[in-house]
């Protein structure tokens, strides 16, 4: 076995994204149901504001999860961040006129 010399250095390849779109898509499926799940025909009167929440808050946390770290698809966790954004304050928005039509 040869060793390498001293004048040659090892050129790191490319860096690759080491995984999958797999959090961001999920972000992206979250934060989407969470902006339309109001929309549901649910009869229970109270809980009906409340649901874009735990979506929204799944979104977000898996959208910042992958938008961290080498990762692919991170401008789909971004979306995917943006749109639980937008479930939260429809939720927000929701409950505020809730408390005040109450």
């Amino acid at each position: 076995m040869t060793q390498p010399q001293p004048w040659q250095t090892q050129v790191p390849g490319p860096t690759r994204p080491t995984g999958g779109p797999g959090t961001a898509i999920v972000a992206l499926v979250l934060g989407a149901f969470g902006c339309v799940v109001w929309l549901l025909p649910i009869v229970e009167a109270g809980i009906r504001h409340y649901l874009p929440f735990p979506f929204a808050l799944g979104g977000l946390v898996l959208g910042i999860a992958a938008l961290t770290g080498r990762r692919r698809g991170k401008p789909m966790a971004a979306v995917g961040v943006l749109l639980s954004v937008i479930a939260l304050l429809l939720g927000m928005f929701m409950v505020g006129l809730e408390v005040l039509h109450g």
